[in-house]
């Protein structure tokens, strides 16, 4: 967007904003090792892609900081933020009105790295729901029925006479993925 380019021009003409701007990020309390970047906009970060920033600024020889300045100046860097209270988590699936959602949108296959909920979500939520102690069929409603119902898919998350069969045969005990946050 326009805020964007405004920003990237700055960085790029401007040696005192690009000081002022590393000084503010070295003074936050950012965690560094938890902000990792899924993409840049630019084939030649391929190598940095789903690299934490710490890990970006040890390559580089630079600090975090001056890491984020740079990827700034040069690309257009999304991240994401790993950062998520496995006590929360497991209190939050023992809710019977949380069910599986994703905000991953659709993907093609391609090289930038993205979350890994793009392509893990349920599996991922069956484990850990099924580790929370839901019992399956519990799991599998919140799976099915109860985003359709969300999401107003009528016809759709149940099994009925006359209604789409949007089925999946899985063997519970191998159900996982291997979606990381590099892969």
């Amino acid at each position: 967007g326009m805020d964007d380019d405004l920003l990237q021009e700055t960085l790029q003409k401007s040696a005192e904003q690009r000081e002022l701007l590393e000084k503010m990020l070295t003074d936050s309390p950012e965690q560094w090792d938890r902000v990792i970047v899924v993409d840049s906009g630019l084939p030649e970060h391929a190598g940095i892609l789903g690299l934490t920033l710490s890990d970006i600024a040890e390559e580089w020889h630079c600090t975090p900081a001056a890491a984020v300045v740079r990827l700034l100046a040069e690309a257009r860097p999304r991240a994401a933020i790993g950062n998520m209270s496995e006590d929360n988590l497991t209190r939050i699936l023992q809710q019977d009105w949380v069910f599986a959602g994703s905000d991953a949108g659709c993907r093609s296959f391609g090289n930038s790295k993205v979350h890994p909920r793009a392509y893990g979500t349920m599996p991922l939520f069956f484990r850990l729901a099924r580790a929370a102690g839901v019992p399956v069929p519990e799991i599998i409603r919140r799976m099915t029925a109860s985003p359709a119902a969300k999401c107003q898919l009528a016809g759709r998350g149940v099994v009925k006479p006359g209604l789409a069969a949007d089925l999946v045969l899985f063997d519970e005990k191998t159900l996982d993925s291997d979606a990381t946050y590099t892969q």
